[in-house]
């Protein structure tokens, strides 16, 4: 190749705001669910009726047909998010039919995977594979609908393969088989896991710290702290369908890992012990009540699941009354099997649950918390504890881990822990190791990066001179702030004074709380209630609250950003985007008395520029289109959402209509688009040099 000896220059146009951004907007994050298509449009656009749950589907899903024709009957799993109320479909895949199986036949829930290295091939092989093959002593016999893969090599006499069976009838059926690597089979060098067996079953109980004895399906397995966990598709409890695999031989977990129920299934009245349901969780908002709750068709989450006099009814995170009143606004828990014979979803349990449980994962949260328990090779379930509560998160290989300033992964560790929920299941983004005193562990509350804001009245000032230029001591909504020669000050609506409502930004240093821009408000805006009285609102990190570390009430003193804020009974608290703990992102709204800040409402919220989705485009409109004192825009047709939260836009200021914008969003249980932060585009004109 001839080298380029002339200097070449070509000028590009690139953003200031950000670089090598999407320019529409991403997915927000995704659910997904699996079962028989009973319904479909004739294209791709329209209502499909999968597992008894329909979805909708538009122009932009995406049909995955690799492993055959999406038609009515065939087995398919669809990944969705939930606006509205409705579950928008954004991609669905054929998957092979004992996936989807009911106990109907095939995969009754004996269902099993097992690798070995083959001793012996059908008679008519090559040119045809089904009969009988020996792998690892064990006779399994294919027939037409056994799926052959190849990915490792063909297959021959000594080779490791996977083998995918069903002994339901006393006969290894087998229903799929792939070359593999050979470390799997403990043989071709490499190191890797040994020979293991993998099956399906129902978890009876677990160790509280994942470490110890687990029954599955009668039988009790060791996990140690090599064993791997993995949540997938829920969180563990009694009951739930489990993926378990061992040591040829022994019953050492390797790995344990939530599974669809339907690889569970077994038919009642078969025999064989006691008539066991397969049971899974899922997490949606109830859309619709029966009239007898211990009776009836529940619809949540755009699914049916049916109550009976068994079903168990709970209502600790609010009541069923308030969701039938106002549908697609209470989250609920179901525990659930799918019947057999009828193929309807009966419920076990309905619970009331936070709204966090029910979010499509379309934002990001981080918490500080101590590690309770940590798999050796890090990928798999943590347990951590994060305030009032601990809770499991599951790490995978997208997860990032640092371990900084000489802090090692360990029981007892801090750490930051950034993560998305999933079907209520936290997934980890990122997870770090940090300084004790973020946990809890110093004399002093620990304050958090970021910068707090709040809306409050101006309770006094430093004189406005020519010399002072406005810095010194602010004391607003009974704070007081420092104003430097960095602070940036906007009176367009009111001239400063006491009394009157600005938004003041801040970070807090040393204990001092400096403004980093003071901004003149309308006075509406530090009156949440719409009322006479003046009720402040502000935004911040959770640096402590009552029961921190333990498990304890609520109420009492909590310090956000630096600023100490009282709770009691009256008090409201809503953890629609997370739960509370050490770093949460939260909104109060608060009166002031003397030098108390009494909290009447503390709710947690999407922390700026948390939102998994980006949106670029050029505003078409700005309407206050919800009633709440804040323009909204529209943005090439489409509506997106301003709340009081979006912390700051760039560098080009606010956006006027015309102007081409980047957004950080996230999606709201109400389907709409939500901005925690925006920016104009810029272009500057950079010379690139080519040699």
């Amino acid at each position: 190749m001839a080298k380029i000896s002339v200097k070449q220059v070509a000028i590009f146009s690139i953003l200031t705001f950000v670089l090598a951004l999407p320019l529409i907007a991403q997915a927000d994050g995704e659910l997904s669910w699996r079962g028989a298509i009973s319904s479909r449009p004739a294209g791709v656009a329209g209502t499909w009726e999968i597992g008894g749950i329909a979805f909708e589907a538009t122009a932009a899903t995406q049909l995955n047909e690799e492993h055959g024709a999406l038609n009515t009957g065939d087995c398919a799993e669809v990944k969705y998010y939930v606006s509205g109320g409705s579950n928008i479909a954004t991609e669905i895949e054929r998957k092979s039919t004992y996936m989807c199986n009911t106990g109907g036949g095939g995969d009754d829930g004996e269902h099993a995977q097992v690798y070995a290295v083959v001793d012996s091939l059908p008679a008519g092989f090559p040119a045809d594979m089904t009969g009988d093959w020996v792998a690892g002593g064990v006779t399994y016999t294919a027939d037409a609908g056994t799926r052959f893969e190849q990915e490792h090599g063909p297959f021959a006499v000594g080779v490791c393969i996977e083998v995918e069976y069903d002994n339901s009838t006393g006969v290894n059926v087998m229903l799929a088989a792939k070359t593999e690597n050979g470390y799997k089979c403990g043989s071709g060098g490499g190191g890797g896991e040994g020979p293991h067996s993998q099956l399906n079953g129902i978890l009876d109980s677990f160790p509280a710290g994942l470490i110890g004895d687990w029954v599955v399906a009668g039988v009790t397995y060791t996990a140690d702290a090599n064993t791997r966990f993995e949540q997938e598709h829920g969180p563990f409890f009694a009951g739930a369908c489990v993926d378990v695999k061992f040591e040829t031989g022994t019953t050492n977990l390797i790995e344990v890992s939530t599974s669809n129920a339907t690889m569970c299934n077994t038919v009642p009245g078969t025999g064989g012990g006691d008539d066991e349901h397969p049971e899974e969780k899922f997490y949606g908002l109830i859309s619709d009540v029966p009239a007898d709750p211990q009776n009836g068709l529940w619809l949540i989450g755009g699914g049916a699941f049916s109550s009976t006099l068994g079903t168990e009814l709970k209502e600790e995170h609010g009541a069923f009354a308030q969701a039938d009143a106002n549908p697609n606004t209470v989250c609920a828990e179901v525990e659930y099997y799918q019947n057999p014979a009828g193929g309807q979803y009966i419920a076990t349990k309905i619970g009331t649950e936070e709204l966090y449980k029910c979010t499509t994962s379309s934002f990001t949260n981080e918490v500080y918390g101590t590690v309770l328990s940590f798999p050796p090779d890090l990928y798999g379930s943590w347990v951590i504890a994060g305030g009032v509560m601990s809770d499991t998160y599951n790490t995978s290989v997208t997860t990032n881990f640092e371990q900084d300033d000489g802090r090692t992964f360990a029981v007892g560790a801090c750490v930051k822990v950034k993560y998305t929920v999933q079907n209520g299941v936290n997934h980890v983004r990122k997870i770090e190791t940090t300084s004790p005193e973020h946990c809890g562990g110093g004399s002093e509350p620990p304050s958090y990066p970021g910068e707090g804001k709040m809306y409050a009245t101006i309770d006094s000032m430093p004189p406005i001179g020519s010399m002072s230029l406005r810095l010194g001591t602010w004391v607003i909504g009974g704070q007081e702030y420092q104003a430097t020669d960095a602070t940036r000050f906007e009176d367009e609506h009111n001239q400063f004074a006491p009394g009157a409502c600005v938004k003041a930004k801040y970070v807090v240093q040393g204990g001092v709380k400096y403004l980093t821009k003071l901004e003149a408000e309308e006075a509406y805006k530090c009156r949440q209630t719409g009322g006479a009285e003046d009720e402040f609102k502000a935004y911040g990190y959770v640096e402590a609250f009552p029961g921190s570390g333990t498990l304890g009430s609520l109420v009492g003193p909590w310090q956000i950003s630096g600023v100490t804020y009282q709770t009691d009974a009256n008090t409201a608290f809503e953890q629609e985007h997370g739960f509370f703990a050490l770093g949460a992102f939260v909104e109060v709204e608060y009166t002031t008395s003397g030098a108390v800040n009494t909290a009447t409402k503390i709710e947690t919220h999407v922390a700026p520029h948390a939102g998994t989705g980006t949106f670029m485009g050029t505003v078409t409109g700005q309407n206050d289109d919800n009633g709440d004192g804040w323009p909204d825009w529209e943005l090439d047709g489409t509506d997106i959402y301003l709340t009081d939260r979006v912390i700051e836009f760039g560098g080009g200021g606010q956006p006027a209509i015309g102007d081409r914008v980047l957004l950080n969003t996230y999606r709201g249980l109400d389907g709409r688009l939500y901005v925690t932060s925006a920016g104009v585009v810029q272009h500057v004109f950079l010379p690139l040099i080519l040699r």
